[in-house]
């Protein structure tokens, strides 16, 4: 199957830093993956907002979150994060992968980190 998130034994650090802040916040986690792309969304905007300086243009700042993505190690459920221009999508490619068992308790990669 086709598996566009970092694989499950991969992808502890990169959900160490949201994990770690709604332990902080005491916010539960009842919807794991909307609530780290949620800390996500918000950690990228507040980075490239911070750099705007005194240069509010919308252009400019998605010219940053732009930049910020593309130096970003981490990035919750993705292993990879990126923009341009006319892109809309972040996140491009993924695994093919599958279930070591019958019992789909394991997903393991067929492959590396596949781009299209």
């Amino acid at each position: 199957m086709s598996y566009p998130l970092e694989l499950p034994a991969l992808r502890a650090l990169g959900m160490g830093f949201a994990q770690g802040w709604f332990g902080y916040y005491r916010i539960p986690v009842v919807a794991e993956r909307v609530q780290t792309d949620t800390y996500l969304a918000c950690e990228i905007l507040a980075e490239a907002a911070g750099h705007m300086v005194n240069n509010w243009v919308p252009d400019r700042l998605v010219e940053l979150v732009e930049i910020e993505l593309g130096h970003r190690l981490v990035n919750g459920y993705y292993p990879r994060l990126g923009l341009a221009p006319g892109q809309r999508f972040a996140s491009k490619g993924g695994y093919l992968a599958r279930f070591e068992s019958a019992s789909g308790a394991r997903l393991v990669a067929d492959s590396d980190w596949i781009v299209p």
